[in-house]
């Protein structure tokens, strides 16, 4: 992990930054740990986060990689539709506000596709809006809701949840 990532001339080291805690490589790897002796094959798995803000997909990104899945990254609605379309995904993170589409809106086109060619991939709302949001995302057929900023012990909890669903 030794990415940097730069914003407005800063470069920030291998560490994952939100709002309410850093975590250190050192706290990143007891938690891939932690939900490694769950004996979890993720090296085949693949999330794909819906998110448009840079360092939102920035922090997002590292975070899937740290717990060692595949990542793809999508900034708009169309972006996540064409990807959703090409790749199958383990999960989704989605975030609630994008510039082209709203992340309730993508969701019911994705159940739509899904309703066409079968299966169900878990989508979880990554937004940094209200609980009023929650009512819309799951009425949408998004199967969970998260507020931001999330670290990375939550992150690992929630991935790890929904995974072991699929088995």
């Amino acid at each position: 992990m030794n990415t940097l990532i730069k914003h407005r001339g800063f470069s920030i080291q291998p560490a994952i930054f939100t709002t309410h805690k850093i975590m250190s490589p050192r706290a990143i790897s007891q938690a891939i740990k932690q939900r490694d002796s769950k004996n979890m094959d993720t090296s085949k798995l693949k999330i794909l986060v819906v998110e448009d803000d840079p360092i939102s997909q920035r922090v997002a990104q590292l975070m899937v990689e740290a717990s060692r899945y595949e990542v793809d990254i999508a900034a708009t609605g169309k972006e996540a539709l064409g990807l959703f379309l090409k790749n199958h995904y383990a999960l989704i993170l989605m975030d609630y506000g994008l510039p082209d589409l709203t992340g309730v809106q993508i969701t019911r086109l994705m159940r739509e596709i899904e309703q066409t060619k079968g299966g169900h991939t878990p989508i979880i709302a990554l937004t940094a809006h209200s609980e009023l949001a929650k009512q819309a995302c799951l009425e949408a057929g998004m199967d969970d809701f998260t507020t931001k900023p999330i670290n990375l012990e939550t992150f690992n909890r929630l991935i790890c949840h929904w995974i072991e669903k699929l088995k």
